[in-house]
This record gives C-alpha cells, structure tokens and sequence, in this order.
C-alpha cells in the first residue's frame, strides 16, 4: 500500500522596510511590534504570504480569504523588562463572500529610567475586510482607531485612524504578498508607515 503525504513550508521570511520619514522617536508601543502572537514571532513573521485567520489581523488583511472558517481568538502577554502587558481579542469569519474581523488591543507599559517610573498604554479598535477579485488574487484592508497616552520625556499623546492595505496572489502551490502597513497614520511615531513583502510555498507530494 502506497502513502501519500502533504508537505507545508513557508520558504521565504517576508521583509519590513519602516519609512525614513519616520521621527526617530522610541516605538515601543507600536502596535507593529507589540501586537505580533506568539505563532508570527516564531516564524520571524514569515507567513505574510500565509496570514490565515487572526493572523491576518497583524500581517495580512487579504490573507483572510485563504481559509473557510469563524474563529473566535483571545491572548495575554507579558514583558518583564518594563512590566509590559497586552491584551487581544479578535473574531475572525472567512465562510462568507467578504470575509471580515473584528478586534480589540490594550497594550500597558511602565519603563523605568533613572529613579523615575514612565507610563504608556495603548487602546486599539480594528475591523478588517478581505475580498477576493479573481480566483487568483485577492485584497485587503485594516482600519483602525487608536489612542496612545504617554508620560514619557520627549513623547506625545496621539490618536486617529490607521489603515493597513495587502494583496495576495494565490496560485496553486505559492503565495506572493505585498502589504503596507499604517498608510493613513504615517505621521505618528507610533505607527510608522511600513511595506512588507512575502512569498510562501505549499508543497505536496501526489501519487503516481
């Protein structure tokens, strides 16, 4: 008896280019950083290409239409070095014709410099839409509101919308992402605008 078995590997980590016009300001609490989960910060965010469900939420918003399923997600972490914590929780369905998520983010810190003691916290209110344009390739897009407070030296309080834009080629065995990152907030230092690349492969193995 012959057994067949399917091979998945993402290839190609993805690249993140953060604009030069970008104040060199400290972004600690970007939510580019501190809102990764554990499953893309093990890949080195390699599945840009492979965004699936609430992964799509920091990677790829056109990612969402790669799966078929309504996933309810929710995490906590923890950061010792400034006592950092954050908060999500997100709802993801991709079994309709515009899939779609609804998320929520808190992100707390308090960094000591010196013999002082900062705050910084953050609240972030996201819905994303994906649309598929042809059997090939799909679109898609994060809109978010924000809201960062800050007692840091040399910081400032922010808040406004943000937008996050992908594409997706999807052909039979690889998968090519191009997404911008923060295209509407690009004068906050917090959400510096962002351009990453990616390219995923699935590999199977079939029968003769």
């Amino acid at each position: 008896m012959t057994t067949c078995r399917r091979l998945t590997a993402v290839l190609i980590p993805c690249a993140l280019i953060t604009s030069g016009l970008v104040p060199a300001a400290r972004a600690d609490a970007s939510s580019l950083n501190d809102n990764l989960g554990p499953r893309e910060i093990a890949v080195g965010e390699a599945s840009r290409a492979d965004a699936r469900g609430a992964m799509a939420i920091s990677l790829n918003p056109a990612g969402l239409i790669l799966s078929h399923e309504l996933v309810f997600e929710a995490g906590y972490g923890h950061r010792p070095g400034d006592g950092a914590n954050t908060v999500a929780v997100s709802a993801c369905d991709s079994t309709n014709v515009a899939p779609g998520c609804f998320y929520y983010r808190y992100f707390r810190a308090e960094p000591e410099i010196g013999d002082m003691t900062f705050k910084r916290h953050v609240h972030e209110f996201g819905a994303v839409l994906s649309k598929r344009l042809s059997p090939n390739i799909s679109i898609g897009v994060n809109t978010r509101y924000f809201r960062y407070a800050t007692t840091m030296t040399g910081e400032d309080d922010a808040s406004g919308f943000s937008s996050d834009v992908g594409a997706l080629i999807n052909l039979e065995s690889f998968n090519v992402a191009l997404v911008g990152y923060n295209v509407l907030a690009e004068d906050s230092a917090q959400y510096p605008l962002g351009i990453g690349t990616g390219i995923s492969a699935r590999l199977v193995m079939r029968c003769p």
